[in-house]
């Protein structure tokens, strides 16, 4: 997986999630790596809901409104959308 660190203190990973198959091998590699806190972001709800699901811990989510909605559900951080 590609990751991309994110934020003003540069403290997130950012975890692009494309399938709902790839999400348990990514979640794997992120506890074994004890990787910083991470901001899932997917256009797949499906993917991002696994993901929500399996990562231990709170994670921050990217999403549109329907991805909003699970990271809502499942006690995640909705980061701010970014403008311009």
């Amino acid at each position: 997986f590609n990751g991309q660190v994110i934020g003003s203190k540069k403290r997130l990973l950012e975890i692009s999630i494309e399938k709902e198959e790839e999400t348990e091998a990514i979640i794997k590699k992120l506890i074994s790596a004890q990787a910083p806190p991470v901001c899932f972001k997917s256009k797949d709800l499906d993917a991002l809901e696994r993901a929500l699901k399996l990562y231990p811990g709170r994670p921050a989510v990217s999403s549109d409104e329907y991805g909003e909605i699970a990271a809502k559900e499942f006690g995640a951080f909705v980061m701010p959308k970014q403008e311009g």
